[in-house]
């Protein structure tokens, strides 16, 4: 080859590394520096004069490498050299960024070379910097939301339970007397929360007596009277006996569709007045 040949050759990579948007240093076999591309110098801040210091400069690329004259280089040297990708903040001219190294041997024009490419990773580490910022604030909003929306149902049951003992209120109106009067329609829930209200109530002020007024209640379905039942069974197990005032017509039927049996320990009365009065009584009597 010729030294007009050779002198083309060398152009022709020049122009072709050049237009390569990332940084390539391309070094012979004998660690002499062949190429330091437009890109390459830009990332690094390298002036003319640097780069003819380099070009005067080898290095060694093979197991005694231990540095390199450029300074995001020089500590990475060795690990670049063995094909590992390494990632470095660099300071040049301008701000501060972020630079990836990867180190292969190559083959251009049937010459082999070491080549060193240079990436440009500020924007891809601000671009993920920047989604886990938002992933975090993403994250922390769903979490005060989730505080948020569990203290609202805290609040949502707790309201929802003083409900269900205002609906179901259990008055103990002399010692060993409980009443309970009920107001509204009763369903299944509400009659559920009735039998527990007066076993607590029971069990709490040691009372075996339970009146359970329906005076304001206008009906009850099939489920409800079952649970009526139920209370008046679970009251009578626990030593104490039932009686129930302001029985309406459908009541009536909807218990007797429900076979109550009115034993010693359940007493129907028109009014809570008479219950109360026969309560005290029996009371008085013990």
């Amino acid at each position: 080859m010729s030294a007009a040949q050779a002198a083309r050759g060398r152009e022709w990579l020049r122009e072709l590394l050049d237009s390569l948007r990332q940084g390539v240093i391309l070094y012979d076999l004998d660690g002499r520096l062949v190429d330091l591309n437009a890109r390459a110098r830009e990332l690094l801040g390298l002036d003319a004069d640097t780069v003819s210091r380099l070009a005067m400069t080898e290095v060694e690329l093979g197991e005694r490498a231990e540095s390199h004259p450029i300074p995001p280089l020089a500590r990475l040297w060795p690990a670049i050299l063995g094909g590992e990708h390494k990632r470095s903040n660099f300071e040049a001219a301008g701000p501060v960024v972020d630079l990836e190294f990867l180190g292969d041997r190559v083959t251009i024009g049937g010459e082999p070379f070491v080549r060193i490419e240079l990436r440009d990773d500020t924007i891809h580490r601000r671009s993920t910097k920047a989604l886990m910022d938002s992933k975090k604030q993403l994250e922390q909003g769903v979490l005060v939301r989730t505080r948020e929306l569990q203290a609202k149902m805290r609040l949502i049951e707790q309201q929802q339970q003083e409900l269900r003992e205002l609906s179901t209120p259990v008055i103990q109106v002399w010692e060993g007397i409980l009443v309970l009067p009920l107001i509204g329609e009763v369903d299944h829930e509400r009659a559920t929360q009735v039998t527990e209200s007066i076993l607590a109530a029971i069990v709490r002020t040691s009372s075996r007596q339970v009146i359970i007024d329906l005076t304001g209640v206008p009906s009850l379905d099939e489920e409800a009277s079952a649970a009526l039942l139920r209370t008046i069974e679970a009251v009578r197990l626990l030593g104490g006996d039932s009686s129930l005032t302001g029985i309406s017509p459908a009541i009536a039927r909807a218990l007797v569709r429900g076979d109550l049996e009115l034993t010693d320990s359940v007493r129907i009365f028109a009014n809570l007045q008479a219950a109360l009065k026969a309560a005290m009584n029996r009371q008085r009597g013990r």
